[in-house]
């Protein structure tokens, strides 16, 4: 599994069970948190896959910035920039995925919304950009596997039998219940009990309102 940390924490977080989840190694820090002078926590989930011979590949965001990091026998390699953040003055990264072909082919599909330093608070001018790229990997090559058919041609030939069951019958000793409207239904307090209050709240602004109506009168005269 593969997380990120909260806003205020940060850090991007790594964890494995070897057994299917009885249990678990102990938590990997690959971004470091808030604590550590870490950045990131802003931004939305990171990606994770594993290859054919059991080596993870991780794409991580942090803030502005998105990298790609691999896990083998070895240990963690070191992070890859995915794109130079200079060039392009990012507002946030989304919708990163990761995915292999043939075995030793990895796709990393990541989308980032930029715009123009000058006009940086105008998010009309914010640009939507689908990014796609690939990196041989040290893994299997495994040949390609066709869509599969929805049509089997050995069962082509194959009839159906339409089976009609008899249609159920209701039982007819339930009473049925009258649903008509009762008029005594329409009278307001029914309807919303707090009628009454609402009531007595406008007789009271009435009267204070004709007090102090008479009031200026008798202070114009």
């Amino acid at each position: 599994v593969l997380w990120n940390g909260d806003a205020e924490k940060r850090g991007r977080y790594y964890r494995y069970s070897p057994d299917a989840g009885e249990t678990w190694n102990s938590v990997e820090a690959l971004s470091l948190p808030a604590s550590q002078g870490g950045d990131g926590g802003l931004q939305r989930p990171p990606a994770i896959t594993v290859d054919n011979v059991g080596n993870v590949h991780v794409l991580l965001h942090e803030q502005e910035t998105l990298y790609y990091s691999n896990k083998t026998d070895t240990g963690w390699s070191a992070k890859q920039l995915l794109y130079n953040p200079e060039l392009m003055k990012v507002v946030e990264i989304f919708g990163v995925q990761l995915a292999i072909t043939g075995g030793d082919t990895l796709h990393a599909i990541y989308i980032l919304e930029s715009y123009d330093s000058s006009i940086e608070e105008d998010r009309r001018n914010h640009i939507w950009r689908v990014f796609h790229q690939t990196k041989e990997i040290n893994a299997i090559d495994e040949p390609t596997t066709p869509w599969p058919k929805y049509l089997l041609e050995e069962n082509t030939n194959l009839t159906s039998t339409l089976v009609i069951e008899e249609p159920s019958i209701m039982d007819t000793d339930i009473p049925l219940q009258d649903f008509s409207l009762d008029e005594n239904l329409l009278d307001l307090d029914d309807i919303n009990p707090a009628s009454s209050i609402l009531l007595s709240a406008i007789s009271v602004l009435l009267f204070i309102f004709m007090l102090l109506v008479i009031f200026f009168i008798r202070s114009r005269s």
